[in-house]
């Protein structure tokens, strides 16, 4: 099965460019398990359409309440939940994390800034535990606790972590186990371990050599999206699937490119996508899909065929779900150029219409959030 795209292809095009996509990405056995390696040098450089319904089942636009006391400044982190958004400003000094329910309403700042027990200053990760009634919190560097508050902002308790003093940890909670990953500096060797609620260790997988960093330059990705869980670390520029059952981190996908540039690798049910910019043209900036099925490799422009065609920037996932973020100024110029499609659906330019009148440019951003489809739910080309 392979993607829709909006190019109509003549079969003999469609067999050059399957002979092209073969040599572009690669499958290799790395311990007995899959590995696709995409040589970017060598996919086709022609772009293609791609729709967001593609990739998601179901999709919500929801403005953020704006009023004094839940003001956003710049989101670094959002965690969803079945009836919650949690917010995680980059600017904790002066934002602290906000709660919100899923229809944009303002609940409830979650703690607050400081270097008390109860408090935090930098956030590396947060993870929103509605079964439970609780906000999980996380700080950035030498971190030897999880910080818990109730769904009312309230400090309830601490989780000790099995390891201490561990640096950008991202983590999550499935049941009575926290799994929680962290960038291994030179003498901090661990990359994954699991662990209680109470602290005591289930399992780790050590860093090997070549992992561990020396600064904090690097950065470690970790998402939900198609294994149980996806590890990007940058050290080592490979995405990994965590193997909880054999405690053991699986190289599943990496990239080769012609020249430098900056990129992160991500996966979906049905591919691997990567994004990159040019170094020295930060303005170029391209996303690949990589099949898992077909290994076909190609440039895609995004396109949000749920929402008007609109532009899609840029994406973040938590928990099987893909998030966008607009500001309110941006998404209003979007919809009126929208707006001026006669063949703009009724519905959707009512929708339009509405949201036009309510934005005036100055509101918290507004959030686009899809659920991602699962390998059943793939597409028929």
């Amino acid at each position: 099965m392979k993607m829709n795209y909006t190019h109509i292809l003549k079969l003999s095009v469609v067999v050059g460019f399957l002979s092209a996509c073969s040599v572009s990405v690669e499958k290799k056995q790395i311990n007995g398990e899959d590995m696709l390696v995409c040589h970017v040098e060598k996919v086709e450089k022609e772009e293609y359409t791609l729709n967001l319904s593609e990739w998601v089942t179901s999709f919500d636009v929801i403005p953020l309440e704006t009023h004094d006391s839940c003001l956003i400044k710049d989101i670094g982190k959002i965690v969803l939940s079945e009836n919650y958004i949690g917010i995680v400003d980059r600017d904790v000094y002066d934002h602290p994390v906000k709660l919100f329910d899923r229809q944009g309403q303002f609940i409830t700042n979650v703690g607050q800034r400081g270097q008390g027990p109860e408090e935090y200053l930098d956030l590396s990760d947060a993870y929103l535990d509605e079964d439970r009634n609780c906000f999980y919190l996380i700080g950035f560097a030498g971190v030897d606790k999880i910080l818990g508050y109730n769904l009312k902002g309230e400090f309830t308790k601490s989780i000790p972590l099995a390891f201490k003093s561990i640096d950008k940890p991202k983590f999550f909670i499935d049941g009575d186990t926290i799994t929680c990953f962290s960038m291994p500096l030179a003498n901090k060797s661990v990359i994954v371990f699991r662990q209680t609620l109470d602290g005591s260790v289930i399992d780790s997988v050590p860093a090997t050599p070549n992992m561990y960093a020396t600064n904090y330059d690097g950065e470690i990705f970790v998402t939900a999206n198609a294994s149980k869980y996806e590890l990007f670390y940058t050290g080592v520029d490979t995405l990994f699937h965590y193997n909880r059952i054999h405690n053991k981190l699986n190289p599943a996908f990496t990239a080769t490119f012609p020249h430098p540039t900056i990129h992160t690798y991500s996966e979906l049910p049905a591919c691997f996508v990567i994004w990159s910019m040019d170094i020295k043209n930060p303005y170029k900036q391209q996303l690949m899909v990589i099949d898992k099925k077909t290994q076909e490799a190609r440039y895609v422009q995004l396109k949000n065929d749920l929402f008007g065609n609109i532009p899609v920037n840029f994406y973040r996932y938590d928990k099987g779900n893909i998030i966008f973020i607009y500001n309110s100024f941006e998404l209003k110029e979007y919809i009126q150029k929208a707006l001026e499609n006669p063949g703009l659906e009724k519905e959707l330019k009512e929708r339009f219409i509405k949201l036009d009148q309510q934005l005036t440019g100055e509101e918290n951003p507004i959030l686009m959030i899809g659920k991602l489809k699962n390998e059943k739910g793939r597409v028929n080309q």
